[in-house]
């Protein structure tokens, strides 16, 4: 599944994809047309493990997948500049969301376009009634992004702070 916005195209990895990319990330992004550039070693090998722990809750919510996996935020050369995405089944009818965008392209709104798209895409999916996310107290930027997308702090849970996007009525339609 494919998202678009105005300059990117967020790329869900399908169950199989993501699997891969636990130990070959580059093969899985060569398949789907795309490539990184500039990554550091070890934000590669973080984003392994986390591919790993997504593959678990994938197995455990096999039909919830779009909520589990990583979508690799391109550009439309095909550039991988960040990642987005769920970070697991909704509880209670809200599902968190969690992100990262390679330093070079950061403060360019690239961000904000991811964020909104996958937000919209969370909205339209059944029983979803809230998106949360989690910063760090001194990560102003990522601050930024969720206030501009239109969430809102609503507390502090185990030292980072959290933020919260109700769905409206114009999100039913």
């Amino acid at each position: 599944m494919t998202l678009t916005t105005n300059r990117l195209r967020l790329i869900a990895l399908t169950p199989p994809q993501l699997a891969i990319a636990t130990t070959n990330l580059t093969d899985v992004l060569s398949e789907l047309g795309l490539y990184i550039t500039n990554v550091p070693q070890q934000d590669i090998e973080l984003s392994q493990k986390i591919y790993a722990i997504k593959c678990n809750n994938i197995a455990a919510h096999p039909a919830e997948w779009l909520f589990c996996t990583s979508w690799q935020m391109a550009l439309s050369s095909g550039c991988v500049i960040g990642e987005i995405g769920f970070k697991g089944v909704p509880v209670d009818g809200t599902i968190e969301l969690g992100y990262g965008t390679q330093e070079q392209y950061r403060n360019r709104g690239y961000m904000r376009e991811a964020v909104t798209a996958l937000c919209r895409f969370g909205f339209t999916q059944a029983g979803i009634t809230s998106i949360k996310a989690c910063t760090y107290r001194e990560n102003f930027a990522s601050q930024r992004v969720l206030e501009v997308c239109g969430f809102k702090e609503i507390g502090v849970e185990d030292g980072l702070l959290v933020w919260q996007l109700a769905k409206t009525k114009q999100q039913d339609v």
